[in-house]
């Protein structure tokens, strides 16, 4: 074969493996610690600096997270199953108290760069383990125990004249006949009546003195029957029931509740009897004592789970005021150098298990965890679940009686192939998930993104390699791709807005299929 004489006016096209007849003459089929630039041509790589040595012996089976607190403040956490250890970038190892029986969170990671995920807020790294299912406290409302398991209240809600005011408990009756009028004359005598609802309540109650095993306590024009057997109790008058009545746990409106009721005394105020659905429930809070007036406030319903179990739910390391760390649940515990403690993960505190549903994690592992809109977010199986805004602990409605756009916001990955959420990446001003086959967009169909709001669709489906966790690099998400034996690597871009938004993951080695060996883990 006869000698070729080409010119090749630079090499900045990089690496191919096309056919010699097909590669451009500026790319060579192997690059080895070169960069390809356009202003440099090819140069020699830019070197790696060491900053410190932070161990003489290998960590083993660990995930490396980087915490950059300000510009002042960097560190590296190296998290395994059994110990966390944070260095500042001089390489000086910082103390990292853990709380008792912390670790037992992370102890079932078999594979810490796979399993393990974090996301660092201010002082504040979340850490969850993917094997780890979410639960709740089996602990049920309400927090407080009743003094004595069964009560009711009898309301006189009106003082008439001319009425009859009669209550029977547990066979026992007592009835107080008013006056006609609020004067009566007979003749030439005249006569003034007045009457009062806590006049007729006393009477009441001294009619009441034979009902056995009832206690009867009285305030203003309510009396509070309690027992610690079950109470038959009926209230009646002579005007329909329209001045007295009786409440055991649950009314229909709101309007229907006295304002002087015992301390804790819950009602259900069940509203449309034809759904379950704008069911709520309310607790007396009195001014002072114990039985007096006071307003109703929204609770959860008794007998219902209201606690999250913190020794399932990711836990936090914490940057102390000292300098060093903390690591534990989420429970609200005192530690010293922690301000205003460590948080607690927020509980029901108003519905039941139809209009206060369990957040969808509860009962999954949690796959990744991340921040967006000022909500923390977590992934379980196909499910997005975000915090209340600027509150990262509380995952339940605040109130059960609307929907704000402040509230946790819940919504399903819903396509015809099952979709296990793996990675949530902000992009832009949305938010690209992640699963292994389909890539979808999570954001507001409005300007405010809401539970309202909020919402899910498909943009592209490509095969991701679930082990490499996505990198967003200026304007673009990398993400790789496996075959077996090679690994690609493809570019996902999202142009445009709203219903014309298009996805394009460009295939950046295309020209190298075969370079890049399998069992990539990580991007940087």
């Amino acid at each position: 074969m006869k000698n070729v004489a080409v010119t090749i006016p630079n090499l900045i096209q990089g690496v191919s493996q096309q056919p010699d007849a097909q590669r451009d003459p500026s790319q060579g089929e192997i690059q080895v610690n070169a960069v390809s630039s356009i202003a440099e041509g090819l140069r020699k790589r830019d070197s790696t600096r060491t900053l410190a040595k932070v161990s003489a012996s290998p960590f083993g089976d660990a995930f490396f997270h980087t915490i950059l607190r300000d510009q002042q403040e960097e560190y590296i956490a190296v998290i395994t199953n059994s110990v966390i250890k944070v260095f500042d970038l001089d390489g000086n190892e910082l103390t990292v108290t853990a709380d008792s029986g912390a670790y037992n969170y992370l102890s079932t990671v078999t594979n810490a760069t796979q399993q393990i995920r974090a996301v660092t807020i201010a002082d504040f790294t979340f850490i969850t383990n993917t094997l780890k299912a979410t639960g709740m406290d089996p602990s049920l409302a309400p927090k407080t125990p009743r003094p004595k398991p069964h009560e009711c209240l009898i309301w006189i809600k009106q003082a008439v004249y001319g009425n009859e005011y009669k209550v029977n408990i547990n066979g026992t009756e007592a009835t107080v006949q008013t006056p006609v009028a609020a004067v009566v004359t007979s003749g030439s005598t005249v006569t003034e009546n007045r009457i009062s609802s806590e006049e007729i309540a006393q009477n009441l109650i001294t009619g009441l003195a034979g009902a056995s095993g009832v206690n009867l306590t009285q305030s203003g024009s309510v009396i509070w029957a309690q027992s610690d057997n079950p109470i038959t109790v009926s209230a009646t008058d002579a005007k329909a029931n329209a001045t007295i009545t009786a409440i055991l746990s649950e009314v229909q409106a709101f309007v229907e509740l006295p304002t002087i009721a015992p301390v804790g005394y819950q009602v259900e105020i069940t509203g449309d009897p034809g759904t379950n659905f704008d069911n709520y429930y309310v607790e007396f809070e009195p001014r002072s004592g114990t039985f007096g007036e006071g307003a109703w406030a929204e609770t959860v319903s008794p007998g219902v789970e209201y606690k999250p179990d913190p020794s399932t739910w990711p836990h936090v390391l914490i940057r102390k005021t000292d300098g060093n760390f903390w690591f534990g649940a989420v429970n609200g515990q005192t530690v010293p150098n922690i301000p205003n403690d460590v948080p607690s993960w927020g509980e029901r505190v108003a519905g039941d298990y139809d209009t206060a549903p369990d957040p969808s994690f509860i009962g999954y592992p949690i796959n990744d965890i991340f921040i967006y809109k000022n909500r923390l977010g977590f992934l379980a199986d196909e499910n997005v679940v975000l915090s209340r805004v600027r509150e990262f602990f509380e995952f339940f409605p605040e109130t059960v009686t609307t929907v704000l756009d402040t509230d946790p916001i819940d919504v399903i990955a819903s396509n015809n192939r099952v979709s296990v959420l793996r990675y949530a990446v902000p992009y832009q001003d949305e938010l690209i998930l992640f699963s292994s086959q389909i890539q979808f967009r999570f954001n507001a169909s409005e300007t405010v993104l809401s539970p309202a709001t909020a919402q899910i669709t498909v943009l592209t489906q490509f095969d991701v390699d679930v082990n490499v966790r996505p990198q967003q690099a200026g304007g673009g998400i990398f993400f790789m791709q496996s075959n077996g034996q090679w690994s690609q690597m493809r570019e996902f871009a999202v142009r445009g807005a709203g219903p014309a938004v298009t996805a394009d993951p460009a295939d950046l080695t295309r020209y190298v299929s075969s370079y890049i060996p399998d069992a990539c883990y990580n991007t940087t």
